[in-house]
């Protein structure tokens, strides 16, 4: 005695599965209408403008100097005092470093000699109540053409002349 399958459907079932057939194609030609963002091309710039060395976090550069063959063989140059812990990354744009420290203030030291170019005092020495330490400038800095950009632990954001240092 052989016995046959025949599948039954309930109207509601049958309704359910023809709308899900239907909406398939419609949410894959949204999907091919959904506008994707694609990255500019990097302008020609020397330097790190920015935490991540760019705005999509690329956190290197591609100029080869610093290669895993040579990575073992460099040195420190140099060494810069500050009043304050660091926990920025540092900024370098046409030979020039800008970090902030805890003490409050924005540093703009000569990449080659280390030697301090201007000092930004943004006032912001607030001390944290649990660790009774200043928290000033715990972020990176961002440079935008002649101006240097940072945030600090009062929640002030500073703009800054690269030039001169003074506040604009």
């Amino acid at each position: 005695m052989t016995t046959s399958y025949s599948p039954q459907f309930s109207r509601r079932t049958a309704i359910a599965l023809g709308t899900a057939a239907a909406t398939i194609p419609v949410l894959v030609r949204a999907q091919d209408a959904t506008p994707v963002a694609t990255p500019l091309a990097a302008p020609e710039r020397t330097g790190w403008f920015s935490y991540g060395w760019d705005l999509t976090g690329t956190r290197a550069t591609l100029d080869g100097v610093i290669t895993s063959a040579n990575a073992g063989s460099l040195a420190q140059i140099w060494s810069f005092p500050v009043e304050g812990p660091v926990s920025a990354t540092p900024i370098i744009v046409d030979g020039v470093v800008y970090v902030g420290s805890y003490d409050g203030n924005l540093y703009a030291i000569d990449l080659y000699s280390g030697q301090e170019i201007w000092r930004y005092a943004s006032g912001s020495d607030v001390i944290e109540p649990n660790l009774q330490v200043p928290l000033g400038i715990t972020g990176s800095a961002h440079v935008d053409g002649d101006v240097v950009y940072v945030g600090d632990s009062a929640a002030v954001l500073h703009a800054i002349d690269r030039a001169s240092g003074q506040v604009i």
